[in-house]
């Protein structure tokens, strides 16, 4: 009889710890952080990304989406996050492997921030290990041809933007990405180039 009352009390206990859990998790809201940390920008963009409170949801701040279920974050709308006012348009070398915690990403926009290349090893192959990415634009940076291999390996995309980017398309490009519905029979949209 005891034991039954003590399990009741157990189970209303992990009941309770379970109902107080909200907001993001902690490594992706860390992630978060450290993706705003590496922009290098004068200006913030991301004044909602909050890091003074340790609890911080961030499924509340500006450009992040979570399930409203699992509360991971499942996308992530970052165009346009770095200060170009000062017109120096500084290259940005970005670390891929900040978004490795991001295990339910499904779309991701990092378009119009002028990346420029890639921290050594932590190029976008790293992303071929999010199972369940399948929008990434990449508009209005400088992709060129020698990233396309990179891209790729990011086998689970649906659509890849890459319009305004310094690709020379003069011959096919394969990329190997499944298609449901888009615009291009291919699945990558380029649009307007620059040579």
């Amino acid at each position: 009889m005891e034991f039954g009352i003590f399990g009741w009390w157990l189970m209303l206990a992990a009941l309770f710890q379970l109902s107080s859990i909200h907001g993001c998790l902690r490594e992706e809201r860390v992630a978060l952080l450290q993706f705003k940390a590496s922009l290098n920008s004068s200006y913030d963009y991301l004044t909602s990304w909050n890091s003074s409170h340790e609890e911080s949801n961030c499924c509340d701040w500006k450009y992040v989406m979570c399930n409203n279920t699992t509360r991971h974050v499942i996308k992530l709308d970052l165009h346009h996050v770095r200060d170009f006012s000062n017109n120096d348009h500084e290259v940005w070398y970005l670390n891929a492997s900040l978004f490795l915690p991001f295990q339910e990403l499904k779309y991701l926009d990092l378009g119009w921030n002028e990346v420029s290349g890639w921290v050594p090893n932590e190029g976008f192959e790293r992303l071929s290990r999010l199972s369940k990415l399948e929008v990434l634009n990449l508009d209005g940076n400088y992709i060129n041809e020698s990233f396309l291999s990179s891209l790729g390996q990011i086998l689970t995309l649906k659509k890849l933007y890459l319009r305004y980017n310094k690709l020379l398309v003069d011959r096919p490009i394969n990329i190997p990405i499944s298609v449901e519905e888009t615009e291009e029979p291919t699945g990558v949209i380029f649009g307007w180039f620059q040579h």
